[in-house]
């Protein structure tokens, strides 16, 4: 998982929503929305995943009504 909020597209999904919150850690169900790009990505350690920082990609996903900042 590459991210902190705003994901690379090619980030695990399950991963990713761990991080987020968005499903506990017996899984479940989300609802993800794509965007556009960010010019970098910032890790972070949250419930229990470390995420990686990476450069530029093209496409994200994020969880919730609102796209959070690029970071």
């Amino acid at each position: 998982v590459w991210g902190s909020d705003r994901y690379t597209a090619d980030s695990s999904v399950c991963g990713a929503a761990l991080h987020a919150g968005a499903i506990p850690p017996t899984g479940g169900i989300v609802s993800l929305t794509t965007a556009p790009g960010c010019g970098r990505f910032n890790g972070s350690s949250r419930n229990g995943i470390t995420t990686r920082r990476w450069g530029s990609y093209n496409r994200t996903f994020y969880f919730g009504p609102q796209a959070p900042a690029c970071q």
